[in-house]
């Protein structure tokens, strides 16, 4: 009997240890740009009202929901997501950050004097790429970014990237995933 029960109990401990590894506990969550990834590590320097303040964040490490969105001044499709951006940011303040990350492109002509018109009040943290050597946005290529304007990446408090898009995001599926990376 007792050699029946030790079976048991190695058994179910086994099968324990099968269960957490196909759920992925004991499983490293790989690093990349696809949805299900962890995103890489990138700093980006912050600005306000008065341009650069030396600042920098790194949006996959906020500790909440990260809702990471490339853009430009001379984009239109950006211009007119960031106005809904701003509601749902406040909306959200408490368990969502927004990191709105604007190209090296015409950055010091625009960038800080259209939010200062705009969204010097914002809950929507606004910081600036870096160029690369070939002068592409270091941040925007490293994060999958892929010629098209805006760019969105939804990520949960872990880091990992539960949506991805180019191109304008429509209010009600930013809200939608946004709640879904939320848990809700």
């Amino acid at each position: 009997m007792k050699r029946f029960l030790l079976i048991i109990l190695s058994l179910i401990f086994c099968l324990s240890l099968v269960a957490c590894n196909k759920n992925g506990a004991n499983e490293e969550i790989p690093v990349g740009t696809e949805v299900g990834n962890k995103l890489p590590d990138l700093e980006v320097s912050v600005f306000d009202e008065n341009g650069l303040t030396g600042e920098k964040i790194n949006p996959s490490k906020t500790g909440k929901v990260t809702v990471v969105n490339f853009w430009g001044t001379w984009c239109v499709y950006c211009l007119r997501e960031l106005p809904y951006f701003d509601e749902i940011a406040s909306e959200y303040s408490e368990s969502v950050s927004f990191v709105a990350i604007h190209s090296v492109a015409y950055f010091s002509e625009t960038a800080v004097d259209y939010v200062n018109a705009n969204y010097k009040d914002s809950n929507i943290i606004f910081a600036r790429d870096t160029s690369l050597d070939s002068g592409e946005d270091r941040a925007y290529s490293t994060l999958g970014g892929e010629g098209y304007y805006p760019y969105t990446l939804i990520l949960d408090a872990n880091g990992v990237i539960t949506y991805k898009t180019s191109g304008q995001i429509p209010e009600s599926v930013l809200i939608s995933e946004i709640e879904k990376a939320l848990g809700n």
